[in-house]
């Protein structure tokens, strides 16, 4: 019935974004009646912690348009409706064209032939990457506890120590953006 029931966290290297974690919730439902679902709500209570949402569906399945209604209430029920979310036919590679699903902004893919995944780690890092800003910029040594918060609170891609200061790239969301504003070239401080 279940291929999982623990969650698994891997983590996947990006070039736009750096290193992001995946967690693979539940590799579930087939054919669990919707009323046995809060038996596990434990597990997918880790879904109102997540960034962004990836729900995959068998392509193959006739039964897809059910299951994800199902997955939509579950979601909201569990709190995680304001999450975004991305939709994944999966094992696209057993269909013919004409016998995929459609859904508006859904991807296809298939993980066993690694069809499509590139369109999937893009999108997840758009969506990650939005309200999010890639700064280069030369840190005076005298503040350098701030690469301390953006390694905490940021992801830095580079920091090289130079005469005159702590070169650095990053990407960084709106409030590490804020503490950082003064040191960006062209940027007034607040």
């Amino acid at each position: 019935m279940f291929d999982t029931l623990d969650p698994t966290t891997r983590t996947l290297r990006t070039q736009q974004m750096g290193d992001i974690l995946l967690s693979d919730t539940v590799g579930f439902i087939r054919k669990l009646p919707h009323h046995l679902i809060d038996a596990f709500r434990s597990t997918l209570e880790e879904l109102v912690y997540a960034d962004v949402l990836v729900h995959v569906i068998d392509a193959g399945d006739p039964e897809w348009r059910r299951q994800y209604q199902v997955v939509e209430e579950l979601v909201e029920q569990l709190g995680a409706g304001h999450t975004p979310r991305i939709t994944v036919f999966n094992k696209v590679d057993r269909l013919r064209e004409d016998q995929l699903p459609r859904q508006a902004d859904a991807l296809y893919c298939s993980a066993l032939r690694g069809l499509g995944l590139e369109n999937l780690v893009d999108r997840i890092c758009k969506v990650l990457g939005e309200g999010m800003h890639d700064v280069r910029f030369l840190l005076p040594y005298a503040q350098a506890q701030v690469l301390d918060y953006l390694y905490r609170d940021a992801s830095v891609k580079r920091a090289d120590y130079a005469e005159n200061g702590i070169e650095i790239e990053a990407v960084v969301d709106e409030r590490a953006y804020g503490r950082i504003r003064e040191y960006l070239p062209g940027e007034a401080a607040l």
